[in-house]
């Protein structure tokens, strides 16, 4: 876990009326990890940031990348990935004299990292060295989303009860 840090905190009544134009490479991570998820950041973190202000909000044009070490959900061998955002939009009210939008450079970036990251989705795309007698596993979780509900004629038998019960 990463301390707490505050690289982009913007004062509202500093901001110039034409907006702010920020870039740069941050070394500090502004991540938050959970030991067991085998993540870690490798700095540093790429910002162009232009930030504007109307009536209520701040609306922030970005062009982030960060780049991770993870761990392969399948196999455990340690690869790189690098998030890269073009043209991202954040929109965040204003509140009080200054708005840090450190979390939200964060989370924009983390909403674009692999929720099961794998060997495929590395920067060097490799083959996953992991035991193919689990193969069937990964299969059957597949066709268990896309199977028909088992409960739908029940669900609908109910719906349709209760519609008859409503109209006497």
């Amino acid at each position: 876990m990463s301390a707490h840090i505050e690289p982009f905190n913007i004062n509202h009544h500093e901001l110039p009326a034409d907006g702010l134009y920020l870039d740069g490479e941050l070394t500090e991570s502004i991540f938050t990890f959970r030991d067991k998820d085998n993540i870690q950041f490798i700095a540093p973190l790429y910002y162009e940031l232009e930030i504007t202000r109307s009536q209520n909000d701040l609306e922030i044009a970005a062009n982030l990348q960060a780049t991770f070490d993870f761990d392969c959900v399948r196999c455990l061998k340690k690869s790189r990935i690098t998030i890269t955002l073009e043209n991202s939009q954040l929109c965040e009210p204003v509140q009080g004299h200054q708005t840090d939008i450190t979390p939200f450079i964060a989370e924009e970036i983390l909403l674009n990292f692999p929720e099961n990251p794998k060997c495929e989705h590395a920067d060097t795309k490799t083959e996953c060295s992991w035991d193919t007698n689990y193969a069937h596993q990964e299969e059957d979780e597949e066709s268990i989303k896309s199977e028909k509900n088992p409960w739908k004629d029940l669900e609908d038998m109910v719906t349709t009860s209760s519609q008859e019960q409503e109209k006497s």
